[in-house]
């Protein structure tokens, strides 16, 4: 067999050993964790050039990712509808990202390595391309429908540093052209894509390019420009989902620190891949004391650092880091948002940093034909691991409940974990575990509003109209403005029979939302049941100017 074929082969089992850790994930359902408000958002519902401009214009829970919400349209123009059809799309890209795994790798050792042989460049970038295919950290980007934008913008992403590689190798404009374009396709999928011209820099040191020459410098120009305006309409976003914004008041040393022991808790779950969870809370609650020992990990910054500036001839281990430290940058919670410390998806193409230096070191010691048995076999048994690791992991990515008690078994003092898990309880009909979740959520006593609103639902759809208006009434006290909460209150004084407390949150709810025929009526009918009947004559006339089919038969009725 010529090497070219046995390189193909190699590359075909390492596809078939990925495919095989994201079999399970085709059984998966949705885990009701963005996945379903993403497909049920109107914009993608058709392929029109109105739905389009809305896709294309709109930030979406603090994010702006319409090539993201663009894929989804086109699937369900296609007639998608359950979630093994999303997640067979994740898992072609992330096929795909393992072969541009290998491709780039290939081209990106092709030049600084001219005494090696193509095949020891084919071997190394086969055990990249391995690794990254079967790691059990990408799991969380494939097997969750939501994270179609991490396997989205990593194959814009892999294809544009591809481009580059071409483009530094040949001088060729055209290929600096498409990877501006690939550039372009990447931030659309997701804001992340922003890190690649600093990629390129990590490149560039690697093949040994001189920033001396202008032109190193000014091929960057149009992709840094992307950065700013992507990095701007980024932060737009975020505070736009205000909503999700982080609960912790942390100085900026603090964050820091932080952010540091985020860095090598990123990098030790990507050599050992143990404990992986949905959800990594911060090492403190809300309002504890900052402990002491995370301020040890800045100085391990420092150590890494000065370990790079040490060995700065060693170009592999500077472009590994910082390839790493650069694709990593925007998950360390410096601009944070929400209460997760960590989320394993952030890590897709930051990993890439840790792999191709393994996979280059890994098979300098496996050229040595008498020590070729260690490397053998320290590969082999991380990738038995590997694969198992990730096919059981993706069974746990089932559906939300199957999720949120791998959450709740590995921390059982995150609120968030009981609210998703009581959620999920309550749609398949046990009311009783919905209801113990949630107080769970309650006793521990932070980031309940949720908590409290969920379980008021409950109550309500239970007909326990007193604890239901009880816990409605705890949301308003900690949101005055949330109009739900005051209209579903005013609804369980109504089935309670306590007219004036729902007359009194018509009211309110009605400076809230003017434009509420429902709201109108229901008043209407409060006002009239109280001897009030000009005022609720007046309240069903602009229900009835509102589009009400109930306040036109009122007011024939009692309006005459």
């Amino acid at each position: 067999m010529s090497p070219a074929n046995r390189t193909r082969l190699f590359l075909a089992i390492i596809l078939a050993l990925t495919f095989v850790c994201y079999a399970p994930a085709l059984r998966n359902g949705f885990v009701q964790w963005d996945d379903t408000k993403y497909l049920e958002d109107p914009a993608i519902q058709k392929l029109d050039k109105a739905h389009l401009a809305a896709v294309f214009g709109d930030f979406y829970q603090g994010s702006y990712i319409p090539f993201t919400f663009f894929s989804f349209a086109v699937e369900k123009a296609c007639g998608a509808v359950t979630a093994h059809a999303f997640i067979l799309t994740n898992v072609i890209l992330h096929l795909l990202n393992t072969i541009l795994v290998f491709v780039l790798v290939r081209l990106l050792l092709r030049f600084p390595l001219p005494g090696k042989t193509n095949d020891t460049k084919d071997a190394a970038a086969l055990v990249t391309a391995l690794l990254f295919g079967i790691h059990p950290l990408h799991v969380e980007s494939v097997a969750w429908v939501a994270e179609r934008k991490d396997v989205l913008y990593a194959f814009f992403f892999l294809l544009s540093m591809v481009m580059y590689l071409h483009y530094a190798g040949s001088k060729r404009t055209i290929w600096l052209f498409l990877a501006l374009v690939t550039m372009l396709l990447s931030v659309l999928s997701k804001t992340m894509g922003i890190a690649l011209p600093f990629s390129f820099v990590a490149i560039d040191i690697f093949l040994g390019r001189s920033y001396r020459e202008r032109r190193v410098w000014l091929e960057k120009a149009p992709f840094l420009f992307i950065t700013i305006v992507f990095a701007y309409i980024g932060m737009k976003a975020v505070h736009h989902g205000a909503e999700d914004l982080n609960s912790y008041s942390l100085s900026f040393m603090q964050r820091s620190a932080l952010a540091s022991y985020a860095f090598f808790n990123y990098a030790a779950k990507l050599l050992f891949p143990v404990s992986l969870s949905a959800y990594y809370p911060y090492p403190m609650s809300p309002g504890e004391n900052f402990p002491t020992w995370i301020c040890l990990f800045p100085l391990l910054m420092i150590a890494l650092t000065a370990l790079m500036f040490f060995f700065r001839r060693k170009r592999m281990l500077v472009f590994g880091i910082l390839f790493f430290a650069f694709n990593i940058f925007m998950a360390l919670q410096f601009f944070p948002v929400g209460d997760s410390l960590m989320g394993d998806r952030f890590v897709y193409v930051a990993s890439l940093g840790l792999f191709i230096p393994a996979g280059h070191v890994f098979w300098n010691f496996f050229e040595c034909k008498k020590k070729r048995m260690v490397p053998a076999l320290i590969l082999t048994v991380f990738s038995v691991f590997f694969i198992y690791a990730s096919h059981e992991r993706c069974k746990k990515w089932k559906d939300a409940e199957t999720l949120w008690t791998d959450v709740i078994e590995q921390f059982d003092h995150v609120p968030m974990a009981y609210i998703n898990r009581g959620n999920a309880l309550f749609q398949k009909g046990d009311v009783n575990a919905a209801l113990y979740d949630y107080d769970r959520a309650i006793a521990l006593g932070r980031g309940t509003k949720d908590a409290f609103y969920n379980r008021a639902v409950v109550f309500f759809q239970t007909k326990r109209y007193d604890k239901a208006a009880s816990d409605f009434s705890e949301v308003i006290k900690m949101d005055a403005a949330d109009k739900d909460a005051l209209y579903n209150r005013a609804l369980c004084f109504i089935y309670s029979d306590k007219k004036k407390e729902a007359l009194n949150d018509l009211n309110d709810y009605l400076k809230l939302d003017p434009g509420s025929a429902d709201a109108y009526g229901k008043r209407g009918v409060m006002r009239i049941q109280l001897g009030d009947s000009l005022g609720a004559c007046e309240d069903w006339r602009k229900a009835a100017g509102l589009g009400s089919v109930e306040a036109e038969n009122a007011l024939g009725h009692y309006c005459k």
